[in-house]
């Protein structure tokens, strides 16, 4: 599981990280062009010689160009370095035709080395750090010692001044706005890699509840299924060799009906849960009356409440009238609920199968009275949960049911609850027009 866990947010950063990249170089790009432009002006305006001037304005066509490229096609390793070569040689060239080492072509020196040091990585950025050092280092050397034809610009002490200034301005600017955006990138990015983290430890958590869940399913059929048709084929092969009497055989097929009965319901709940689960079950709407379809469901439960000599008292509140119901999903929620009340009614009881008929809400109510269902409990009944129940004649349930009509009620608009006192349950089912 810790492969499984770990590798998807490795791999979500690393592409994270290079958008950041990317964004960081399509940033750089454009302000370095404008910072080109604000340097040139202020050459211009503090009287220096004129090719330092074009030539910062000309450094301005390539990152600017370099930004065009990066928006359209994205950040692409080639050109990080055309770039870079491109700001080299405008060091260079600066350095010579702007008093050399007294000149400000060190505070752009240092941010030639930030920009590479964000959008490289691993050896590259390593060589261009190495090189870049040792190519200034040398014309440092070399001009400190004369060897270098530098072109000096500066009348006055006053002129250097200003040029320094006014460069470290524009140069501190260009920094400060640079690295704020990209510390604000860097926290956006590991906000949403942790919030990704966290939600993907969720979905293990959720997962691996879910698979034991459904491995407890299985078992559970396993067991429901495993006896049932163990004493079937049983019984079938000892009424072959004429074993069992006429009496005997009567209560026999009598036993075999009501275990086919708890069979039958098991698979057909299992069968629309996992429906349900896969969404592969599309919705059958109808246009019904309503008395007529719930009255029929009404029958069909009666079979079973018969067993226990119940009877499922159905009341009308209301003009019957003629809406579009979701058939199918409707009829499983209200067998559903009741079958639960009459597995937990006494033998004898009535349950009560209340219809109401509203202009804008049709609510159904099963009432039967019983034992209260726990408060501690309230929270959980309609919750997914493997935990076979027990009926007032020891009926066992999967506990699918009541989860699976919760589920398929919210997928389709349905408002289903329950209300329990210590003489009688209701539940209810309300559909809105």
């Amino acid at each position: 599981m810790g492969a499984l866990k770990e590798e998807p947010i490795k791999s979500t950063f690393i592409f994270g990280f290079e958008k950041l990249q990317e964004k960081t170089a399509l940033l750089f790009s454009l302000l370095a062009s404008m910072l080109m432009v604000l340097l040139a002006v202020s050459d211009y305006i503090l009287g220096l010689n004129s090719f330092i001037v074009f030539l910062k304005l000309g450094m301005t066509i390539p990152f600017f160009v370099g930004y065009l490229v990066i928006r359209k096609y994205g950040l692409k390793p080639y050109l990080i370095h055309i770039l870079l070569l491109f700001a080299i040689a405008g060091i260079y060239f600066n350095f010579m035709n702007n008093d050399g080492y007294r000149g400000p072509t060190i505070y752009t020196f240092f941010i030639f080395i930030i920009i590479y040091s964000v959008l490289l990585r691993g050896w590259e950025r390593l060589v261009w750090f190495v090189g870049s050092l040792f190519f200034y280092i040398a014309i440092f050397y070399l001009d400190v010692n004369g060897k270098l034809d530098v072109i000096s610009n500066y009348t006055d002490e006053s002129s250097l001044f200003w040029d320094h200034f006014v460069t470290i301005l524009w140069c501190s600017v260009f920094v400060f706005i640079c690295l704020y955006v990209f510390i604000t990138q860097y926290k956006n990015q590991t906000n949403a890699l942790n919030r990704l983290r966290t939600k993907q430890q969720e979905n293990i958590v959720e997962i691996r509840r879910v698979n034991d869940q459904k491995d407890r399913l299985l078992a559970l059929l396993s067991h429901d299924l495993k006896n049932p048709i163990g004493t079937l084929t049983t019984t079938l092969s000892l009424m072959d060799q004429g074993v069992f009497e006429t009496k005997e055989i009567e209560r026999i097929l009598s036993s075999l009906k009501e275990q086919s009965y708890h069979l039958n319901k098991v698979l057909n709940n299992t069968l629309s849960y996992v429906l349900t689960e896969l969404q592969s079950e599309s919705q059958n709407k109808e246009a019904r009356r309503v008395v007529e379809f719930s009255s029929e469901i009404r029958q069909v439960m009666q079979v079973q409440a018969k067993q226990k000599d119940q009877n499922i008292d159905f009341v009308v509140k209301g003009t019957d009238r003629e809406v579009v119901l979701e058939i199918n999903e409707i009829s499983i929620i209200l067998k559903n609920l009741l079958d639960n009340a009459i597995k937990f009614s006494q033998i004898g009881a009535t349950v009560t199968f209340i219809l109401e008929i509203e202009d804008a809400l049709i609510r159904w109510m099963i009432i039967n009275e019983g034992v209260e269902i726990p408060e501690s409990e309230h929270s959980e009944i309609f919750k997914f949960r493997v935990k076979p129940s027990y009926g007032t004649s020891k009926e066992k349930g999967t506990g699918l049911g009541l989860p699976l009509s919760k589920k398929i009620a919210d997928s389709n608009g349905l408002i289903l609850g329950f209300e329990s006192s210590s003489f009688k349950t209701v539940f209810y089912l309300e559909k809105e027009f």
